[in-house]
């Protein structure tokens, strides 16, 4: 597992903690919070590792919204995910309830996001990148939402793979 952006590594540490075996591996620029991570004995470094190793799973938690250049980074993802894996985004959402109650008042509202999406916006932004939606998940009243995409290639392969195996079984 790769988390992008990953903090001060909550999410590695829970990750770990479900699932011992995995491999993982956090991605912060803050070196304060790659002291915290390593403080949980969780890897983190400074930069996205290249290299020919694939990841299962990539996370970006409240990442996308602070890049100069979103696309890059999916780009660069779609190189290190597996044919198998999924990329998890999770980012403010611009058209939730309490925004629009609060407007720029919203914490959402700061210097640091570059970016703004609501469920329509990020859907869309994934599928020009190639992604489909697996998967979405709203909370903190829908302040913020989760989604879960999977590669359009992997996906069309799946489908050829289950039609191979089908059309063998018919076959039989």
């Amino acid at each position: 597992m790769l988390d992008i952006g990953c903090g001060n590594g909550w999410f590695l540490k829970w990750f770990k903690e479900q699932s011992p075996q995995s491999e993982c591996l956090g991605v912060e620029q803050n070196k304060d919070s790659i002291l915290e991570c390593r403080a949980k004995a969780v890897e983190a470094v400074p930069y996205i590792p290249l290299s020919a190793k694939t990841y299962e799973l990539i996370t970006l938690w409240g990442t996308l919204e602070h890049l100069k250049d979103p696309k890059s980074m999916i780009n660069k993802c779609s190189g290190l995910l597996s044919d198998r894996g999924f990329l998890l985004v999770c980012v403010p959402n611009i058209s939730c309830d309490e925004v629009k109650k609060k407007q720029e008042n919203a914490y959402m509202f700061c210097p640091q996001h570059l970016w703004y999406f609501d469920m329509a916006s990020l859907h869309e932004f994934m599928h020009r990148m190639g992604y489909r939606i697996s998967f979405y998940y709203g909370f903190n009243n829908h302040y913020q939402h989760v989604a879960i995409f999977k590669k359009f290639k992997s996906i069309i392969s799946s489908l050829a793979t289950s039609d191979r195996a089908l059309g063998q079984a018919e076959r039989a």
